[in-house]
């Protein structure tokens, strides 16, 4: 589970993991949730920008237990844990400005500059003056009735 987030963007790898099949994938998904979660409060770092860099699972402690078996013997259990590490740091200048780039790009993304409050600030038709609802769909020419008998 974990080859398969490694080097990914924080978002596909939580897409990854829950559509994954695997037992494993929930506590994998629910510790990438709290190192996340420990990047945006203790370093002020955005979540979308964020990278799994490194993770791997180290042996843990291995708990004993005995089995009765017949003739009076017994039989040793060995339930076996591990610890499971998930570092994630933010993505390179040019990994940004590429994925910026390929969201702008897409039709109908609110990523790009002409969507109204679209991620990157820059406005786009509604952005200033803000525009009424029936100002709005006038402009588009598709009022609904509603609107255009209270104006």
């Amino acid at each position: 589970m974990l080859d398969l987030i490694r080097g990914a963007e924080v978002r596909k790898a939580e897409e990854i993991l829950r559509f994954s099949e695997r037992d494993a994938a929930l506590v994998i998904g629910k510790l990438l949730r709290s190192a996340v979660a420990n990047a945006e409060h203790n370093d002020d770092q955005i979540g979308d920008d964020l990278v799994v860099s490194t993770c791997f699972a180290d042996e843990g402690r291995t708990i004993r237990r005995f089995r009765p078996r017949a003739k009076g013997q017994a039989s040793r259990i060995r339930k076996r844990t591990c610890h499971i590490t998930i570092v994630v740091s933010r993505m390179s200048e040019e990994q940004l400005e590429r994925r910026r780039n390929r969201q702008a790009a897409r039709p109908g993304s609110r990523a790009s500059p002409g969507w109204p409050g679209g991620r990157r600030g820059e406005g786009g038709p509604l952005a200033s003056p803000p525009l009424s609802q029936a100002e709005w769909h006038r402009g588009r020419g598709a009022a609904p009735a509603c609107l255009q008998a209270a104006t």
